[in-house]
């Protein structure tokens, strides 16, 4: 049996329009389901519309948070669109025929975000937060063959043409954000997040890098792959070949295999680790599987 999925992923934006068009264009592809895979929004209105949104879609759409979600508005948003099938609760989805099995959180988060991921049930926890833990994946997947991993990261890959390969800035040294730099629009919805002091090792994408390294705060411009190794060690250990992320903006639209050969649309294929396109781009991906094959499209 034949699945069409389409992911909507990395929203980071009030454009109302934007959201309105891909829906549009979403519609006309007749998918069987869409996956909103993380970082849905940046407050409660933001993600509640995004949601609202897929419901003129008249199908089955899954949701997730990734690293920006407060739990506060990640559930307000889901208590008012009773359409969304909310994974953070359920993460095991049996669908036509596959599992679709989500990680919800991150490993990375805003001062907002408030859902984490973190390798196994013994890892030093904070309160406040909802975690979720890559080894309990262990337990649930059950079909390889028939299952797919939605996770807003992606797993730590080796090469400058993997998903997981990221251009940013990162912070050298604990500093506050000066008051006298308030006239600046980045400084101003940086306070508006919850950036009131740059920590030493807080990362940045690299626009905002740049404009802070300009206003001389200690950020250092990098360029790596920035996957998580647990991820990609439960994926070796529960034999996962089909993975969807988000996350990593700059990496968007690539597809690879598990040993990083490049995969290209519409081509059936074995594997597909892939990093969906992102909404804040006007962009989704859509992947289309059959029995032991999948293959994909950026849209």
């Amino acid at each position: 049996m034949e699945l069409k999925v389409a992911i909507i992923s990395d929203a980071h934006t009030n454009n109302q329009k934007i959201i309105n068009q891909l829906v549009t264009r979403i519609k006309k592809e007749h998918v069987d389901a869409v996956i909103l895979n993380g970082d849905l929004g940046e407050n409660k209105t933001e993600i509640d519309f995004l949601m609202k949104a897929t419901k003129r879609l008249n199908t089955i759409v899954f949701a997730q948070p990734g690293s920006h979600e407060s739990i506060k508005d990640y559930k307000a948003a889901i208590k008012k669109n009773k359409h969304i099938t909310d994974c953070s609760k359920k993460q095991k989805q049996t669908f036509k025929g596959y599992d679709l099995i989500f990680l919800p959180g991150s490993d990375w988060s805003t001062p907002k975000g408030q859902y984490k991921i973190v390798a196994k049930r013994n890892d030093k926890r904070e309160k406040g937060n909802k975690y979720y833990y890559i080894s309990d994946l262990k337990k649930v997947v059950k079909n390889p063959p028939k299952t797919i991993l939605f996770c807003h990261i992606p797993p730590l890959f080796k090469t400058k043409n993997a998903i997981d390969r990221a251009t940013f800035g990162q912070v050298t040294k604990t500093v506050p954000l000066n008051l006298l730099h308030i006239q600046y629009q980045l400084i101003q919805e940086m306070f508006r997040l919850g950036y009131f002091i740059l920590e030493k090792g807080t990362v940045f994408p690299l626009q905002t890098a740049q404009i802070l390294k300009e206003l001389k705060y200690p950020v250092e411009i990098k360029n790596k792959n920035v996957g998580n190794k647990h991820v990609r060690q439960i994926l070796q250990q529960v034999n996962i070949k089909f993975f969807v992320c988000g996350h990593i903006h700059e990496s968007a639209k690539k597809a690879h295999t598990f040993n990083e050969k490049k995969l290209k649309p519409n081509t059936w294929s074995k594997e597909l680790f892939l990093n969906a396109a992102s909404i804040e781009d006007n962009n989704c991906s859509i992947i289309i599987l059959n029995e032991d094959k999948i293959k994909y499209k950026n849209y």
